[in-house]
């Protein structure tokens, strides 16, 4: 009589085992079945939404138990964001993190950019933000007054940089984070820009046009001493890139391949060619290496620059007393362009 109990008491155990272990390896022991990333969209946190978003990506497989184990769990709209899944990774610590917000932050590559469009196009292409939304930010009269900077000078406050940041990251936050890296920059900064005697926005505006003159890291000091010289000295600054981006402020779609005399003529306060001393902001946010030019320039006495024909990418320089030798490398330059035009 006792092995009969016996036999049945490990009959019934083994039977509980194997429902026991039946019901984790198709409940609580799920499985994701890819990696990769997977986003939830703000517009999309409810359970059947992602549910659907994640079994059409190919994360999960649409089960009984799966809709039990949402059931069980209680859940119903989780948070947005970018969440990276491994495979073989448990869905109930899945579902946690999506109902937490425990989500993995992207590395936000920022470029030196063009202008105010060119960083919404990018963020927008990094961000659930979409570009026209960024744009739409970035002219708003909350970003001015929050910031309380114009909108020719507020993107003097984005340092080019890689910046981890969460997918569905507000345009407000964005702006906070940027200040904060900024205030860091100037802070590490502080001794040089004393020393420059320009203002933050002054800095950043002169490595705007430094960076458009040159793109031979090498150079851009040279390139920030002789504008510092002529800044000094009340000399124009005659940049045919701020008079490029003159007309671009008001002809957006305009190309511009070369500065001829009827360009110097267009009246706007970036035309360096009528108006001494800095544009009224950056005509491009300029990178790090840019900002450090100005605020490292080179001492020298140069005042005249033009693109080298034998150096390609960089320039001839010329202190004050040597107009006429300038000019000779001007005229060689412009025959150097008309052949090109020709061919």
């Amino acid at each position: 009589m006792k092995k009969w109990i016996f036999r049945i008491a490990m009959v019934l155990i083994l039977v509980g085992l194997g429902a026991g272990y039946y019901l984790y390896s198709n409940f609580i022991g799920m499985e994701v079945k890819r990696e990769g990333s997977f986003y939830i969209y703000t517009d999309r946190t409810e359970w059947r939404y992602v549910k659907e978003d994640a079994i059409s990506e190919g994360f999960l497989e649409e089960s009984r138990f799966l809709v039990k184990l949402a059931e069980f769990k209680k859940v119903n709209n989780l948070k947005p964001g970018h969440y990276v899944l491994k495979k073989g990774e448990k869905v109930n610590a899945v579902l946690n993190r999506w109902k937490s917000g425990n989500q993995d932050p992207l590395k936000v590559v920022i470029n030196s950019a063009s202008g105010p469009y060119r960083l919404a196009a990018v963020l927008g292409s990094q961000l659930e933000t979409d570009s026209v939304d960024w744009a739409d930010y970035f002219r708003s009269s909350t970003l001015l007054d929050k910031l309380g900077m114009t909108k020719e000078n507020w993107t003097s406050i984005i340092l080019p940089n890689t910046y981890e940041l969460y997918w569905n990251t507000s345009p407000e936050a964005f702006i906070e984070r940027m200040q904060k890296e900024s205030d860091r920059f100037w802070k590490e900064n502080a001794a040089a820009l004393s020393a420059s005697g320009l203002t933050k926005e002054e800095v950043i505006c002169l490595a705007s046009i430094t960076e458009k003159e040159t793109a031979m890291v090498d150079e851009m000091p040279i390139v920030a001493g002789l504008y510092l010289n002529r800044l000094k000295s009340g000399w124009k600054l005659q940049s045919d890139p701020t008079v490029i981006a003159g007309i671009q402020s008001v002809y957006p779609d305009s190309v511009i391949k070369r500065v001829y005399f009827a360009h110097l003529e267009f009246d706007s306060p970036y035309n360096t060619y009528k108006y001494a001393g800095l544009p009224p902001g950056p005509i491009k946010i300029p990178s790090i290496q840019a900002v450090k030019a100005v605020l490292n320039p080179t001492k020298h006495n140069y005042f005249y620059m033009v693109a080298s024909v034998d150096r390609l990418g960089y320039h001839e320089f010329n202190d004050s007393n040597s107009l006429d030798r300038h000019n000779r490398y001007a005229r060689v330059y412009q025959q150097y362009l008309s052949r090109l035009e020709q061919n």
